[in-house]
């Protein structure tokens, strides 16, 4: 731990010396007058100055730890927050009840609290509540506003500069085009314009700010009487019947199931009910990329094939070795610096006996490791070989990861919240919090299941497993009860595109809640994705007035920056 203090006071104390003592110190130097080994002075100061380094940072915590909301690194990299065993006595104080699965949001819950309530059921703070708790971007549309009402003689109509649109509305142009007038009680869409968001200033009246495909964007809504271009979408104002139907996805929803969709079918796959009424809260949410961005950073095998402890903006390799199956072997790490994966390129192979080691890395191309391990972390993998038939130890250890195929014939798997799309040929298993598609085989001969192992809170293909009764028994062990066959709804079944193996909302509870620790099952599970939505329905549960209800509705527009406004 003091390695990563920047502040060494044991060296300071040296420094402070006369000059005079420190020459007469007994270091060892080298032939270049490098420094091979303290004096006896300089070490004796250097216990010292660790005990007065630990009470600095002692203190240093001690003030932060006044402070629960984000505040970012200090100079030496110490987090200006106080920690998060903290932030209960901290929500118990200002009485606030925290329902964020992870800390950053938690952090918001309590920071501000007070804001919330000073501002509790206006706009501004329930879009703040959705975008802090579930640390994804929302744009609300209030029910009320979506509710087609009958026009009444003597309502003012409103200028239409408050809407974002031409003042020329108002006078100047003729009653066709008046029609386009935004303040009108419309019912029927006007065929003749498009109606959609489009890029505008940041002082126009109507502007909104929003995070759309990684940047901060304005835009306002244009042609608010015209036809939808995207319906259903944040986009669509369209007015509509009041719908007294439980909020949720229509029955074609059945389309977004194991089977596969992609994201062209998102808009004729869902039908969504219960949204349009004066006490539903629409909140629209981008849909999850998940380990594929659109514009992912990309380089080739070739490229870093030949490197050793090497180092750019991108990758870190590094080199050492590391005891596997009770030996040394050489121990190859490839760490990805992104934020999204980096995209390795080409098809690859290892001969050395060796552990390689991958982290935040999506390998496009198909990896071979003909001896030793692989460990996959936070990976997202097209196609593995392993060769070697080890069965005592694991010839493959997964964790946070999405696979398309795996052939470990002959050896030993081990997956920790893994979703796999495709083929898994393994003899021995170890699985855990996992989605499987496809079923689990031990060979490319036949559908036989793998002989020994476990298979544990994990979603797989009904099959008949040789079950063993003892746990000392050398058979497969299956904890029925933890597992399950229900098929889980993804976003997207097609490996490389963005929502690839991402849940829908509307999967089945024995899969989002279906992990050991009442998570989802599967790649995800350490994104809490669910978990989060979850929490922005309990914490809106809070703030809007008695009988409202939020609707959380996934919308592909929200991933893409709208068009530049037309003048």
């Amino acid at each position: 731990m003091m390695a990563a203090h920047k502040t060494d006071l044991g060296e300071q104390l040296y420094q402070l010396l006369p000059s005079v003592f420190r020459e007469r110190d007994n270091t060892r130097r080298d032939g270049d007058n490098n420094i091979v080994e303290k004096g006896d002075l300089a070490k004796y100061l250097q216990a010292n100055g660790d005990l007065l380094t630990q009470i600095y940072y002692t203190v240093k915590q001690q003030l932060y730890d006044n402070f629960p909301d984000e505040a970012g690194l200090d100079n030496e990299g110490l987090e200006q927050s106080c920690q998060p065993w903290l932030l209960p006595y901290f929500a118990d104080l200002l009485d606030v009840t925290l329902v964020s699965p992870d800390i950053a949001g938690q952090r918001s819950e309590v920071a501000n609290a007070i804001a919330w309530r000073q501002s509790k059921g206006s706009l501004p703070c329930l879009e703040d509540i959705c975008e802090a708790v579930g640390q994804f971007e929302v744009e609300i549309q209030e029910g009320y506003k979506r509710i087609a009402t009958t026009a009444r003689i003597g309502d003012p109509l409103l200028p239409a500069i408050l809407f974002g649109a031409d003042q020329a509305l108002d006078s100047q142009l003729p009653g066709a085009e008046k029609a386009r007038h935004p303040g009108l009680p419309y019912v029927t869409v006007d065929f003749r314009y498009a109606s959609r968001s489009a890029l505008c200033d940041a002082n126009d009246p109507a502007a909104i700010t929003s995070n759309i495909d990684n940047s901060q964007v304005n835009w306002c809504q244009q042609n608010h009487n015209g036809v939808p271009c995207f319906p259903g979408s944040y986009q669509d104002v369209s007015k509509r019947t009041v719908d007294f139907r439980t909020p949720g996805p229509g029955a074609s929803a059945a389309f977004i199931s194991a089977s596969g969709t992609t994201l062209d079918t998102y808009q004729t796959a869902r039908a969504n009910k219960g949204f349009f009424h004066p006490r539903k809260l629409l909140c629209y949410t981008p849909l999850q990329p998940g380990f594929f961005s659109k514009n992912p950073v990309s380089i080739h095998w070739s490229s870093i094939e030949n490197e050793e402890n090497y180092q750019d903006d991108n990758i870190h390799i590094t080199t050492g070795t590391i005891e596997w199956n009770d030996k040394q072997v050489p121990h190859y790490r490839f760490l990805a610096l992104t934020d999204k994966p980096l995209k390795l390129r080409g098809v690859k192979s290892f001969d050395e006996e060796a552990v390689y080691e991958f982290e935040n890395i999506w390998l496009e191309n198909t990896l071979t490791i003909k001896d030793g391990q692989l460990k996959l972390t936070g990976c997202a993998v097209r196609k593995l070989i392993a060769s070697d038939p080890e069965k005592d130890v694991p010839v493959l250890d997964a964790k946070s990861s999405l696979i398309k195929t795996i052939e470990v014939a002959s050896g030993m798997i081990q997956l920790e919240y893994c979703t796999v799309l495709e083929v898994i040929l393994a003899e021995v298993v170890l699985i855990s919090d996992c989605i499987l598609l496809k079923r689990i085989r031990k060979d490319r001969v036949d559908m036989d299941p793998p002989e020994k192992g476990c298979i544990r809170f994990s979603r797989f293909e009904p099959q008949a497993f040789n079950v063993g009764l003892d746990p000392q028994d050398e058979q497969l062990l299956v904890n029925l009860g933890s597992c399950t066959s229900d098929n889980p709804n993804f976003i997207n079944l097609t490996f490389g595109e963005p929502g690839c193996g991402v849940l829908w909302a509307n999967s089945s509870e024995s899969i989002k809640y279906g992990a050991e620790d009442g998570g989802e099952m599967g790649a995800y599970h350490d994104d809490l994705m669910i978990l989060k939505q979850d929490a922005v329905i309990d914490k809106l549960a809070d703030f809007l007035p008695v009988g409202f209800e939020a609707v959380l509705v996934s919308d592909v527009s929200l991933n893409c920056a709208p068009p530049q406004k037309q003048s």
